[in-house]
């Protein structure tokens, strides 16, 4: 059973997010066999609006073979790279890109096998284009400390 450990800000109730929401919660109603998935993803929903939810911190079950950690806003980070350590994943699955706590530290702190970037429409001229100076000195950056050797992208 292949252990895949999914990082990304916004999950099932929250919905404004759209597309990368939905398509996490299409890949794990559609994949079952032989997979097991963790999804660590904040409390709220875009923009921090509440969502119907009433356990955070601690895993809780999505379906058969999907458990969600819906964290609160202290200690993010901490827990996510604690999660990651006791799991022990096949592959963390990154969505999205510019995120601290759900992109940045799981890229450089959490351990796992494999790692894939899923930068979705970030890297769109219109998306790089909304503060663009910052944007720029983050891809130097990142490239300066060789992150394109540390995953793969999707």
């Amino acid at each position: 059973m292949k252990k895949i450990f999914i990082s990304i800000p916004w999950f099932h109730p929250a919905f404004k997010a759209g597309g990368p929401v939905q398509s996490i919660a299409n890949m794990v109603a559609e994949l079952s066999e032989g997979y097991r998935f963790y999804i660590f993803c904040g409390n709220t929903d875009l923009h921090g609006l509440p969502i119907n939810i009433t356990v955070t911190n601690e895993w809780v079950r999505y379906n058969a073979y999907t458990q969600v950690w819906y964290a609160g806003r202290s200690e993010r980070s901490q827990h996510l790279t604690a999660q990651v350590e006791q799991l022990k994943p096949d592959c963390l699955y990154i969505i999205g890109l510019f995120d601290w706590h759900f992109n940045l530290v799981p890229l450089f702190f959490a351990q796992a096998a494999r790692k894939i970037l899923s930068v979705r429409g970030m890297l769109h001229p219109g998306a790089l284009g909304e503060k663009a100076l910052k944007k720029k000195v983050f891809f130097k950056a990142m490239q300066w400390l060789g992150f394109q050797k540390k995953c793969s992208f999707h």
